[in-house]
């Protein structure tokens, strides 16, 4: 019987747009199905993000089997300890990296929730207990060492640019009498990173007839129309007429992208040694000191610091932004919305003589997204207070570790037989012109589907068998 009769596969996206990452897979095995997930993040930025985060999941928690993470971003992580919570009871596999920075991630989510949940009186969504539960059943694998979380499943871990620890994950999907399906889940991708060197998938990968599961973020623009790289002559002329510069900053990866970007500036000569460099943030002082020790980062980079950098004492905050000489603080969060970035904008926000510098994407809703957006002279609603816009505001994407269109496609090119490209992780738009942009442009991939909207796409040996319609069939 061996490789005779083709094995049905359910892949279904349980977002429709950016945040909130999280994708079953069935296998309609003899036995019974095989249930597992894809990352389960928290929504984030959407106007009913809390609501979204609470709704009952689209499937039994219990009748998962296992959960792979791909990377420690909160949008791909945050809702597993909710998944515990509700009656999960199996293992969540992830790379060795990503394991020792969940102890992080899932706690200060944990934290943020609670604080929602006491300020609009809901109820927590999970407790500290729920994340203990979680982080006691992670199971960390090395990169490109095959496992198999349940008979008929192996699993291998490839490295991924996007992120320290981030995966691109094989799945090898082999019951006795089926031909065998094998997908890659790209999570976030991206070719590279500066803070390691990136080994690309073996020719036997690429060489397979597999499925790919994509994310589509930026699957609007290609590398050439990105972003370009003006953050350090943004901070020279900013230096040049004003005092302060905050920065906002996300506690992994950005915060610490920011930090080596400012040490190069200093050996350039393009940022004075005697300009302080405040960091603030518990949780982003932690990667930091994970970065510098613990996370598997090439040697020459854990000394990313800038010279004259010193690590903020919240009882001197106040003190530190009156004073008048020149200074940076990078401060969590990226958005504004949290940590300290709360207390300092309100305080500097009506002042001529500041700058706050976004450096990643705000969302709609967001603190960041209401000051990038007003006039000066406009009052802006901070959450907790109204300030008239007196500072300056400035952004850059250029520190985005998000592959672009054109990026995107070089590497599915590397494949012989693309069985089907399956898009999903991107706001609806941009999946739908990134799905014709591939079929436009690939040669070597047989079908390109749109996951989300409520559709389930069945697979097999061979490509898409069917598309199932969830608004209008339950087959899950």
């Amino acid at each position: 019987m061996g490789g005779h009769f083709k094995l049905r596969v359910d892949i279904r996206s349980m977002h429709e747009n950016v945040t909130g990452s999280c994708t079953l897979v069935i296998v309609h095995a003899p036995e019974g199905k095989i249930k597992f997930l894809i990352d389960c993040g928290l929504y984030q930025g959407e106007e009913n993000a809390d609501e979204l985060n609470r709704d009952p999941f689209r499937f039994d928690p219990e009748e998962i089997s296992f959960i792979i993470a791909t990377h420690n971003h909160t949008d791909h992580v945050g809702r597993i300890p909710l998944l515990f919570r509700r009656g999960y009871v199996g293992k969540v596999h992830t790379t060795k990296d990503t394991a020792k920075m969940l102890r992080l991630s899932l706690s200060d989510s944990e934290k943020v929730l609670k604080l929602n949940a006491e300020e609009y009186g809901l109820t927590y969504m999970y407790s500290q207990s729920d994340v203990y539960n979680a982080l006691n059943n992670v199971i960390p694998h090395e990169f490109e060492q095959e496992f198999e979380p349940v008979p008929g499943v192996k699993v291998t871990f490839y490295m991924n640019g996007h992120l320290i620890g981030a995966a691109l994950t094989h799945i090898h999907i082999a019951i006795p009498g089926f031909e065998p399906v094998e997908i890659i889940a790209m999570g976030d991708y991206k070719e590279d990173n500066n803070f390691f060197k990136v080994k690309q998938l073996p020719n036997s990968v690429f060489k397979s007839n597999v499925h790919i599961i994509t994310e589509s973020t930026y699957g609007y623009v290609d590398s050439t129309e990105a972003a370009k790289p003006v953050f350090a002559q943004n901070i020279v002329e900013i230096l040049e007429e004003k005092n302060l510069v905050l920065i906002p900053v996300f506690a992994l990866a950005r915060g610490q992208e920011v930090l080596y970007e400012l040490k190069k500036m200093q050996e350039r000569k393009q940022l004075p040694m005697d300009i302080p460099i405040f960091i603030d943030g518990k949780l982003f002082m932690d990667y930091c000191h994970l970065y510098r020790y613990s996370l598997d980062i090439a040697d020459e980079m854990r000394d990313f610091y800038p010279k004259n950098m010193n690590v903020m004492n919240k009882d001197h905050r106040e003190e530190i932004i009156r004073s008048r000489s020149k200074k940076i603080i990078l401060t969590t969060s990226g958005m504004g919305n949290h940590g300290p970035a709360q207390e300092y904008i309100p305080m500097i926000v009506e002042r001529k003589d500041s700058c706050i510098h976004f450096v990643g994407f705000t969302a709609p809703g967001t603190i960041g997204r209401a000051l990038l957006e007003a006039n000066e002279g406009d009052e802006v609603d901070l959450g907790m207070c109204s300030k008239i816009k007196k500072c300056e505001i400035r952004f850059t994407g250029e520190f985005s570790t998000h592959a672009k269109r054109d990026e995107l496609l070089k590497f599915f090119k590397c494949f012989s037989n693309i069985r089907s490209l399956l898009i999903q992780h991107g706001e609806e738009d941009v999946k739908d012109s990134f799905a014709e942009y591939c079929r436009n442009k690939l040669d070597n991939c047989k079908s390109v589907e749109v996951l989300g909207n409520a559709r389930t796409v069945v697979l097999d040996s061979w490509g898409i068998k069917k598309i199932i319609d969830e608004r209008l069939r339950c087959n899950l």
